[in-house]
């Protein structure tokens, strides 16, 4: 997988997701969940503001992730 051939030499990823379990089993070390598997990065039934903040809050879950100092696979909310 990507994410641990980037982790390997050096730069840190966090892979946003909803299956948690499958990217933990997969080496990866950062997860960061998502809202499902058809709109992992939004939710279209909500406003445009509302899906705004939801999107602005994952991103700033990837980045705390991404800034993180990890010793094993973790789940970061």
């Amino acid at each position: 997988m990507i994410t641990r051939e980037l982790e390997r030499v050096g730069i840190p990823v966090a892979q946003v997701c909803t299956v948690i379990n499958v990217a933990l089993e997969s080496g990866a070390n950062r997860v960061v969940p998502s809202q499902s598997v058809l709109y992992p990065t939004g939710d279209p039934s909500l406003e445009a503001e509302a899906e705004l903040a939801l999107r602005q809050n994952l991103i700033n879950q990837s980045i705390e992730a991404v800034q993180a100092e990890v010793e094993e696979p973790s789940v970061i909310e």
